[in-house]
């Protein structure tokens, strides 16, 4: 009788070891798993190549703008007329726009200090160049201030942006365009603010609504988003004058994202989004 026991009790202690051997197998598996899901999203979050790209083109911009700190703002994204090397950085800037307006997005939502330094209102203007989103300008009603204005937007892009308002925008871009009126031009440029707050995301429904109504502030709205600011000035003192029909409107548009896929941005989201809508 006590051999027996003696026998059960060790095949008792080999199935409990055989059981912990198993738990724990199956529980470096488990780790391992959420090791690679953490990797994953450490990757994705970062951006990998793509990500350091813009960084660098970030950081050497600012670089460029210190060293040349007597320019004013109206010359800290341009080509023309200003130094060699700042002419450099933002071509390169202008090549990759698509990739470095995604890269403002993150950079100014996880901004964690909304006092408006130099270097922010640097970055707030470099978004508004790559992106099109606006936290600068307020409606004829809002503050004149830009420091109280660029704070205002900041934290309401922010909010936005996390809450992930950019990934779709259409139901707000939509609401507010069909709330306008399309009769004359004068209020053409307060009236589109709201929609260029949301800069390049908006232009998937502003595609819809040159498509269903020939919408002058679709269109406008689109000018300046996508940086041809002289042709969005003269738009808005002639908008009874040119590009009157949809047709007009809607191959200057389909040029334009031809030149923003050549630019590297052809695989993002938006893009994506703005090419399904032109293909309708």
């Amino acid at each position: 009788m006590n051999s027996r026991v003696a026998i059960l009790a060790i095949l008792s202690v080999e199935i409990d070891f055989q059981c912990i051997l198993n738990a724990m197998r199956t529980l470096t598996i488990g780790i391992l798993v959420v090791l690679s899901h953490l990797t994953a999203m450490q990757t994705e979050a970062s951006g990998g190549p793509e990500s350091e790209k813009c960084e660098a083109l970030y950081q050497r911009w600012h670089e460029v703008l210190d060293a040349h700190a007597h320019l004013s703002e109206s010359s800290w994204i341009e080509t023309k007329n200003v130094p060699p090397d700042l002419a450099a950085v933002v071509s390169d800037v202008e090549s990759n726009a698509v990739g470095m307006a995604y890269f403002m997005c993150d950079k100014i939502a996880g901004a964690t200090n909304n006092i408006v330094t130099m270097r922010m209102y640097r970055d707030v203007l470099l978004l508004h160049r790559v992106a099109g989103i606006d936290l600068v300008h307020s409606e004829p009603t809002g503050t004149p201030n830009i420091g109280e204005n660029i704070k205002r937007f900041t934290a309401q892009f922010q909010d936005e942006w996390r809450r992930g308002i950019y990934k779709d925008p259409s139901t707000q871009v939509r609401a507010h365009c069909e709330n306008l009126s399309e009769i004359g031009s004068d209020r053409l440029y307060a009236d589109i603010l709201p929609i260029r707050r949301y800069g390049i995301f908006a232009l998937p429904e502003l595609v819809r609504q040159i498509d269903t109504r020939n919408s002058k502030h679709a269109f406008t709205a689109y000018l300046i988003i996508t940086w041809q600011p002289d042709d969005y000035a003269e738009y808005i003192r002639h908008s009874d004058q040119q590009f009157s029909t949809k047709q007009s409107k809607m191959q200057h548009l389909q040029a334009r994202v031809e030149s923003m896929k050549r630019a590297g941005g052809g695989d993002s989201d938006v893009m994506k989004k703005i090419s399904a809508e032109l293909e309708k």
